[in-house]
């Protein structure tokens, strides 16, 4: 078996946990978290921005003691700087929170309903608030407000529930657990499992519904079917007069044949006569090397035979000799 041994804890430098569980049971560990989230909801709408909302907090109120600390369930401190604390100390906060809530237990109920609530009136709490969510206390809610030193019962409304002056709503127990009821709808606040579940309700839902509008546009007889069908058809004709257009046959190949043809011809007309006169170029060059010169022979001793062919002379004489 292993035994683990708790470190010793050193209360002088104000610690910000004492190594006790959050809560005894499973039950009042919701009921905590669900409050917290729904006092912020609550504070939301009514605009008080100025707010701190916690639970489970180490709460320090002598300055030279660490060991005088308390830690209540649910708080909440009204008209108090914003921003996230390790730990309530109440010579920096200058006040201790306005509203603190209990949630009891068996073994837990008697501390709860005498040496707390005879401290939260010492540090200045105005409103207390105790609740069973396992129904063993009779009514399983006991709220308290502040008369000069003290805090004294508030009288429950007959469906067991309670107005918090301080927060203008009511705190009634639905099921087994402890709610806000927001002033406007009559309802209680919704508790984040309850939002997250709305969340994934809806998104089903808009799933199924985008789902249901697919299958319908498929459907024979269906306007996105009659559309589809259009398109097929505008496609089809565009692929016909395509295949018109490159038919054998067809005025379109006949004019490309044609074309093709006649630039063909010209160049082919174009590249003899290119020859030709490649021929003749050489012709004459050769004649220019064998008379020893590039240029034209001396007026005086060249006669141009009368058979002339674009321009070349047929022969040449010099000197007597014909090339």
């Amino acid at each position: 078996m292993v035994t683990y041994t708790r470190a010793e804890i050193n209360w002088d430098t104000f610690p910000g946990s004492d190594g006790e569980p959050m809560a005894e049971t499973v039950e009042n560990a919701i009921q905590m978290v669900d409050l917290q989230f729904a006092l912020r909801c609550l504070l939301e709408t009514q605009g008080r921005v100025r707010v701190a909302v916690g639970g489970n907090q180490l709460m320090y109120y002598n300055q030279r003691n660490g060991r005088d600390h308390i830690s209540p369930d649910v708080y909440v401190a009204l008209d108090v700087a914003l921003g996230l604390r390790p730990t309530w100390r109440t010579w920096e906060e200058g006040t201790f929170p306005d509203i603190v809530f209990e949630i009891t237990s068996p073994s837990t109920e008697d501390v709860d309903r005498g040496s707390k609530l005879e401290l939260y009136a010492q540090l200045g709490a105005r409103e207390y608030y105790i609740y069973d969510p396992q129904q063993v206390m009779v009514p399983p809610l006991r709220a308290y407000a502040r008369q000069g030193n003290t805090l004294v019962p508030l009288t429950l409304l007959p469906t067991g529930a309670v107005v918090s002056p301080l927060l203008g709503a009511e705190l009634r127990p639905v099921g087994i657990y402890l709610r806000i009821i927001d002033p406007a709808t009559g309802l209680p606040f919704r508790t984040a499992d309850e939002e997250r579940r709305d969340r994934i309700a809806e998104e089903q839902a808009r799933i199924a519904a985008e789902g249901r509008a697919n299958t319908e546009e498929r459907a024979p007889g269906s306007r996105g079917a009659r559309d589809a069908g259009r398109a097929g058809a505008h496609r089809g004709r565009g692929t016909r007069g395509a295949g018109r257009a490159g038919a054998p046959g067809s005025r379109g190949a006949r004019g490309r044949r044609g074309a093709r043809g006649r630039r063909g011809a010209r160049g082919r007309r174009g590249a003899r006569a290119h020859r030709r006169r490649g021929t003749y170029g050489a012709r004459g060059g050769g004649a220019a090397r064998r008379l020893g010169q590039t240029g034209r022979p001396p007026t005086s001793d060249v006669r141009y035979g009368s058979s002339i062919r674009r321009g070349m002379p047929s022969a040449v004489q010099y000197n007597g000799r014909v090339f």
